[in-house]
């Protein structure tokens, strides 16, 4: 499996809101953010707050995964880049 195509299963997996792709801290923060939420719920409370925030650890994640993702595809195309300049110079043009 390529790298880019392991990025777009991490993307697609965030998007449905599975926890595999997260990072240790993600993961804590969207369990923290949803035991505050359970608990002031169960209070009669707001979730507001803790629901904001797990959105915006979802959404960070997405970013990550998304900067990652565009990171290794400039790579790639700089290595491709490299390695026909390096044919050419060996080659010549014609």
């Amino acid at each position: 499996m390529s790298k880019l195509r392991k990025f777009e299963r991490q993307l697609e997996a965030i998007r449905g809101r599975e926890m595999w792709p997260l990072t240790a801290a993600e993961r804590a923060r969207i369990t923290r953010d949803a035991t505050i939420g359970a608990a002031k719920a169960g209070r009669s409370g707001s979730t507001t707050a803790a629901d904001r925030r797990i959105e915006e650890t979802w959404r960070r994640a997405e970013q990550r995964i998304t900067a990652e993702a565009q990171a290794l595809a400039a790579k790639e195309a700089a290595e491709v880049t490299a390695k026909a300049a390096a044919k050419t110079a060996r080659k010549g043009w014609w």
